[in-house]
């Protein structure tokens, strides 16, 4: 991907995502009835925040664009792992307890995360890609399976395929040139379905060191589950 005439074909054989209206911030302006979200999103809350320092507000509004995330996942990293461990071991709450705070939360950051003008987890992850996967876009570009491997893929390993580069050479801007045909991995990722609880530590560190949403995520469970009433120790 190191060949700019060689992304000037690619980009010149798939349809580009459309454009979307421009942008200046990463979170949409918008309304809800329940207080969080309102005109001005996150940004309208930084004023509170300065005033109370350890509020949600300031919290949410520290995740303010992709260039912070990971400096702030890093900074936050060892609070995270031992949250988690907490979470799996310790916390007494029941899964499906659990299951339907994280549900609420997911549904809070993606009204006010737009996805479209991060692009983190394009930039900064190296991409597992499937044999299924290259056969698609191998299709998309009018290559060949074997000839798409050899140019934008390799075999690490641990035997799985993985793009070459990162960023993603696929990326136009803040958008995915191949959307219609992305991976699999790119299709279900943050994987926030079930419970940041049943997942590996460590994959859910990596994940928030790019991905706002689930940053958003373990800082608004750290901040329910800090304020919830834990049982005593006898």
């Amino acid at each position: 991907m190191g060949d700019p005439r060689m992304a000037d074909s690619m980009h010149a054989r798939v349809a580009h995502a459309t454009n979307s209206e421009s942008r200046n911030h990463l979170y949409t302006r918008r309304r809800t009835g329940n207080g969080v979200g309102q005109e001005g999103g996150l940004a309208g809350c930084i004023e509170q925040a300065a005033r109370c320092p350890e509020s949600p507000e300031h919290r949410r509004a520290m995740i303010a664009g992709p260039d912070t995330v990971y400096r702030l996942a890093t900074e936050r990293e060892s609070e995270n792992r031992n949250f988690l461990k907490y979470l799996r071991y310790r916390c007494d709450w029941s899964s499906r307890r659990l299951a339907r705070l994280q549900r609420g939360i997911v549904q809070q950051a993606w009204a006010e995360i737009d996805c479209s003008q991060c692009a983190n987890c394009c930039r900064g992850m190296h991409l597992q890609v499937s044999l299924r996967d290259c056969r698609g876009l191998a299709r998309a570009l009018g290559l060949r399976p074997a000839d798409f491997r050899a140019r934008f893929v390799e075999r690490r390993r641990d035997g799985h395929w993985y793009l070459r580069t990162a960023p993603c050479g696929f990326l136009n801007g803040n958008q995915c040139a191949i959307y219609p045909w992305r991976p699999s991995r790119c299709r279900g990722f943050p994987y926030l379905g079930g419970t940041v609880r049943d997942e590996y530590v460590s994959a859910i560190l990596e994940k928030a060191r790019y991905c706002p949403v689930v940053l958003y995520v373990l800082e608004e469970l750290r901040a329910h589950l800090d304020l919830a009433p834990r049982r005593r120790k006898r």
